[in-house]
């Protein structure tokens, strides 16, 4: 239809949206190459908010894919943008995006004062679904830095922020972590409780790779507590899913 139109905005949203579409759904190649042909239509229109914005999530799918250098680029590319044009709330996102380049480089202090500052814009802005993305970011380099009181206050607030939102795959994110630090201090009972939410909102939201993952986080606390049968049922099923999507 944008197309037939000649309207290249609308084609620009369709890209952008689309990228998003397979983002959600695990598809993190699909949303590349769409999201990228976005950003070029954009940038050839001069958009200055909408490139920014494509940016922003372009760099959070070249984290998925490990080109944690590019999505660093993206991100400072929106911040630049945004601060630009003011728009400080918009700066939200890639103040997470760089949070999440830093913690893969293990900055966790400096990866932490982005999360901070996400948060302060999110509680300004009264943007429920960033303050619980921005609790969670924070519980994670807790997690990883092993401050394991930290961490449990700031995922049990990301969890009680985001069940109140449609954000799943930010609430199977805090699943996920929640697994982790279960399994750190020894409760395996809550990992394997956690794990079985991912899965639940994995398959509720046909997101493949997460349920792929999920299975495995459940085999592990599963051989952690000696339910080793349980364990295998549970790798077969990742695998599985794997199999399924190679072909």
């Amino acid at each position: 239809l944008a197309e037939r139109l000649d309207d290249r905005r609308l084609e620009i949203e369709v890209f952008a949206n689309r990228g998003s579409m397979h983002y959600f759904r695990g598809d993190y190649e699909s949303a590349q190459a769409d999201l990228a042909k976005a950003a070029k239509r954009a940038a050839a229109l001069g958009l200055q908010t909408e490139s920014a914005l494509i940016a922003n999530n372009l760099g959070f799918v070249l984290m998925q894919l490990g080109r944690h250098a590019d999505a660093e680029r993206e991100f400072r590319r929106a911040v630049e943008t945004h601060r630009e044009n003011g728009a400080l709330i918009s700066l939200i996102g890639p103040y997470n995006g760089l949070g999440n380049v830093l913690r893969e480089q293990q900055r966790y202090q400096e990866a932490c004062d982005y999360f901070r500052r996400a948060l302060s814009l999110a509680q300004e802005s009264e943007d429920r679904v960033n303050v619980g993305v921005a609790y969670l970011n924070l519980g994670q380099c807790a997690l990883l830095e092993g401050r394991l009181a930290d961490a449990k206050h700031e995922l049990a607030l990301a969890l009680t922020v985001l069940e109140d939102t449609k954000f799943w795959n930010g609430l199977a994110r805090v699943y996920e972590w929640m697994a982790r630090l279960n399994l750190r201090v020894g409760n395996v009972v809550e990992a394997v409780r956690c794990a079985e939410r991912r899965i639940d909102l994995a398959q509720r939201h046909e997101n493949r790779p997460l349920e792929a993952d999920a299975w495995r986080q459940k085999a592990e606390a599963l051989r952690i507590a000696g339910r080793i049968d349980e364990a295998e049922t549970c790798l077969k099923h990742a695998t599985d899913i794997e199999d399924q999507a190679a072909n």
